[in-house]
């Protein structure tokens, strides 16, 4: 039998449906298309984002799943952050977008500094934080270096 992946809202990764043929229908996965999609055409555009969720200045979701989801993602918002129908997250200062489970997870170069973590840091943390499969997308021009510890008078460690 021949199936044929189109995509999940977790989004149409190769990967995805790779590991999915294998692991459920034990079969054997040939790719159509090339094993990865580039960042522009895998991330959610504006006009796909069913609403946001921005808990501060450092980081945003953007939810562009399951429209029934939504009640639930926004009941978890209001107590923590503004909550946005049918508006995207900004993007000045955006270092990296953690798509999961019909989310973008958008962090800002202010998350970096505040929490005191790498790029490495938010790629890791990506890749433990989705249920089912994550994907990390430095933005553009993101850093790459981890964050400068500077050390106090009395030899304390600052951010």
């Amino acid at each position: 039998m021949t199936y044929y992946y189109f995509g999940n809202e977790s989004g149409p990764w190769t990967e995805d449906a790779a590991d999915e043929c294998k692991t459920i229908h034990e079969g054997t996965f040939k790719p159509t298309r090339a094993p990865r999609r580039r960042e522009a055409e895998a991330l959610p555009t504006a006009d796909h984002i069913l609403a946001s969720c921005v808990a501060d200045t450092t980081s945003c979701e953007d939810h562009y799943g399951d429209p029934i989801k939504l009640q639930l993602s926004k009941s978890m918002c209001d107590g923590t952050g503004q909550w946005n129908d049918g508006k995207a997250c900004p993007t000045d200062g955006l270092v990296a977008t953690c798509l999961s489970n019909g989310t973008a997870h958008r962090f800002y170069a202010t998350y970096l500094k505040k929490n005191g973590v790498s790029m490495s840091d938010l790629a890791s943390q990506c890749s433990t934080t989705g249920m089912l499969y994550s994907h990390f997308y430095p933005a553009s021009g993101a850093p790459t270096a981890a964050p400068v510890v500077a050390t106090r008078k009395g030899g304390k460690k600052g951010k």
